[in-house]
């Protein structure tokens, strides 16, 4: 022991020694003593090792409650108070052929207790079996006892009064005494067994899941089961606590039996498959906007493609000469999130243009600032992060609410390209996802609209689930026009191809493939495609010439 816990030790023996909980002893028996930490008010409690002992002990079967079933006993109460013994154990005394058993070595002698220690092996059982007998009549009805902690429930301050003149007159009895500076009566809400208790029901006490909240992320298959067993404790009150705890119960595994993907072509072919099932795992896909796999990589493509989107309908044929202004105009946007923009975060210091050169004026910054700037940078990237997460939760769930227009109101429909290879070969991704905006002429129900359609989408029903309707905010002088796209009366349309501009060969070890250069409906031959003969032939049979046998 350190000289200060040496110091504390000589001072607790002699305590103990006045009040007649141990003795001088000269028993074979000898465990080591040691200090930990008291929660409530700091200081430092004398503990003995009795693993040794505890060895050998033949173990007490009585049972300790659940608290789960505890608590299952309050419904409908109001009014707590709740008692906690001070230093429980020690108001029991041992029996005088065991006494010499519980003897503890130290730096100033050998002694052994007189009364019940803590860190026996039976010690928990003996003592709830105590309790329990004191308070039988009393158990379930409006005592609930954990040990050395009770708490008594009542629905109203009348009957409350009565409940604890039994339960103290109960101690006065058995000579059982209570620690004051832990007791609280008359409670609407108690903090009990690492839970708050009121009329509302049980939750979890915010004080005693600060470490959960703290915990740093598991990077072993051990950190992994140690998180799980934690958290596990408060299932109960987690919603859908087995699919989110899912992916992590899935690393503790041995062997790998699934594996999530997206549905890119690779994992989606039939080789793919086929190797999968010979090696006995079992596939498994992600669903459309569901962050399974990639889901960060996924939210900002949303937002390259909206970009992208509106300079391809702005600038038509010329929308590739735009690539570097978007690309630049993303990496140097100002982002919430981060509070920063992606190229400082990336970089540690800001983007320099011409627009900002006079900001940054002559200041040169040199390796090893620019590297403490940037580790600098990234400790206040994740904090601010986690609080935009956290943010943007609040913000989300307090804003949803179901979606609904009034009469008069303006919207954009929503229209699906058909499968196919679409404008710039991206299977119609860069393709508009709305047209309009159409006025709304009736409500059909409570999620149904009839929209004011154009002449020529007269052979499209004019009612439409609210899903499909984005709102217009501000109704624009040029709509996106449809008049060049035939919507079909299931909202969708396809692009069909009207020209071939040009022919070649690919040769391979096995064959020859044909390619045509094609010219699809609505795009300019600036747009035009390389396609495969063979998908041609088969997604469009009329459009290529017969060959000949």
């Amino acid at each position: 022991m350190a000289p200060d816990e040496l110091k504390e030790l000589k001072v607790q023996l002699q305590e103990q020694l006045d009040k007649g909980f141990i003795r001088p002893s000269s028993s074979p028996w000898g465990c080591p003593a040691h200090f930990v930490e008291k929660k409530d008010q700091g200081g430092k409690r004398l503990c003995v090792d009795y693993r040794p002992l505890n060895a050998v002990t033949v173990k007490n079967k009585y049972p300790l409650p659940h608290i789960d079933i505890l608590f299952d006993q309050l419904a409908g109460a109001k009014v707590f108070s709740k008692i906690d013994l001070r230093s429980g154990y020690y108001q029991i005394k041992i029996r005088g052929e065991d006494i010499p058993k519980t003897a503890f070595s130290t730096r100033y002698g050998l002694y052994e207790y007189l009364v019940m220690s803590f860190g026996l092996t039976n010690a928990p059982a003996f003592f709830m079996y105590m309790m329990n007998s004191v308070f039988m009549n009393e158990l379930d009805k409006f005592v609930v006892v954990f040990i050395d902690d009770i708490l008594i429930y009542s629905k109203s301050e009348e009957e409350h009064k009565e409940h604890l003149r039994i339960v103290l007159n109960r101690l006065r009895e058995h000579k059982l005494y209570a620690k004051f500076s832990k007791c609280a009566f008359w409670l609407k809400e108690v903090s009990f067994l690492g839970h708050i208790l009121s009329k509302k029901g049980v939750a979890v006490d915010p004080s005693k899941v600060k470490d959960v909240l703290n915990w740093k992320q598991p990077e072993t298959v051990t950190e992994i089961r140690s998180f799980l067993g934690l958290v596990g404790y408060y299932r109960r009150f987690i919603k859908d606590f087995s699919k989110t705890a899912k992916p992590m119960t899935s690393l503790t595994k041995k062997e790998c039996e699934t594996i999530t993907s997206d549905r890119g072509s690779l994992f989606v072919s039939r080789f793919w498959e086929q190797l999968q099932t010979t090696l006995g795992t079992k596939l498994i896909r992600s669903s459309a906007y569901h962050p399974q796999t990639s889901g960060q990589v996924e939210r900002v493509n949303q937002i390259l493609e909206d970009m992208l989107r509106a300079c391809a309908l702005t600038y038509s044929t010329k929308w590739d000469e735009c690539l570097p202004l978007a690309e630049f105009a993303y990496n140097n946007s100002y982002q919430k999130s981060l509070e920063m923009a992606p190229f400082e975060a990336l970089y540690g210091r800001r983007c320099r243009t011409p627009l900002n050169w006079s900001e940054l004026g002559e200041r040169v910054t040199f390796g090893p600032e620019l590297v403490t700037q940037a580790e600098e940078q990234v400790k206040f990237i994740h904090s601010d992060l986690k609080r935009a997460q956290s943010r943007q939760k609040s913000y989300s769930d307090k804003r949803r609410r179901p979606l609904a227009f009034e009469e008069g109101d303006h919207v954009y429909l929503r229209v699906s390209p058909m499968k196919g290879v679409h404008r710039f070969g991206v299977k119609g991704k860069l393709a508009p996802r709305y047209v309009g905006p159409f006025k709304i002429t009736e409500r059909c129900g409570t999620v149904a609209y009839r929209l004011e359609l154009l002449p020529h989408l007269a052979a499209v029903h004019d009612v439409f689930h609210v899903s499909q309707l984005k709102k217009c905010l501000r109704v624009p002088k040029e709509a996106i026009d449809t008049s060049q796209i035939q919507i079909e009366p299931d909202l969708t349309y396809e692009e069909h191809p009207i020209k071939i501009l040009d022919q070649k060969q690919r040769s391979t070890r096995r064959r020859t493939i044909n390619f045509y250069k094609v010219q699809w409906n609505n795009h300019s031959e600036e747009e035009a495609t390389w396609e495969q003969e063979e998908f041609l032939r088969t997604r469009y049979p009329d459009f290529l010439p017969s060959t000949s046998n």
